[in-house]
This record gives structure tokens, C-alpha cells and sequence, in this order.
């Protein structure tokens, strides 16, 4: 994933071929950068493939259906030293249940 600050990229393409983008509402809480550090992170990868679409080789669709599922907590970046560390834990509860799950199905 990457950002397009400049707005001059387009995505062609339906349903699961092409390629994708993601455009955050203007008056949106969420952090551009925030968004693309969680969605370029193992944790939601992870996640995305527990229930995405799988293609040969390997592959996992990144379509719209599954973008919305996954789990984007809204964040302000002067929140309190104790809301940093509870998203932390949740996160972490997230990707436990998460592994549990892939370990019982491997």
C-alpha cells in the first residue's frame, strides 16, 4: 500500500481484478499515514487472509468486502499514554485469536 497525496492515480478494474484504492472521507479522525501503517502490517495481513478469498499462488483478495471488515480503531495521536497501551492489548487479543485460529486449521 502506499498514499497518493497528490490525488493524480486512478484504479481501473471490477470485482476482484484490477487494483484497489482507498479514499478517506475529508473530515475524517483517521490519520492517512496511521491507515497505511496498520494496512502494510503483518497484523491486519493476517487477519485479512483468516477470511479473504484465496488465489493461486498464495494470494488473498484485498477487495472492498473484506477492507471493510477489518478492524480500524479510530485514533487521535495526543491520546493519553493509557489509550496507546489498551490498543496495544487489544490488538494483541485480536491477533491471539487470530493465530489460534490458524494453528487449529494447519
Amino acid at each position: 500500500m502506499s498514499i497518493d497525496s497528490e490525488g493524480i492515480y486512478y484504479f481501473v478494474g471490477g470485482g476482484n481484478a484490477g487494483g484497489y484504492g482507498i479514499a478517506l472521507k475529508e473530515r475524517t479522525d483517521i490519520s492517512p499515514y496511521f491507515l497505511l501503517s496498520l494496512l502494510n502490517g503483518e497484523l491486519l495481513d493476517g487477519y485479512l487472509q483468516s477470511y479473504s478469498s484465496r488465489f493461486r499462488g498464495g494470494f488473498f483478495s484485498w477487495a472492498r468486502r473484506f477492507l471493510e471488515l477489518l478492524p480500524i480503531p479510530p485514533i487521535s495521536f495526543i491520546t493519553a499514554k493509557e489509550e496507546r497501551k489498551r490498543l496495544v492489548e487489544e490488538y494483541k487479543e485480536i491477533y491471539k485469536r487470530w493465530f489460534e485460529k490458524e494453528v487449529k486449521n494447519a
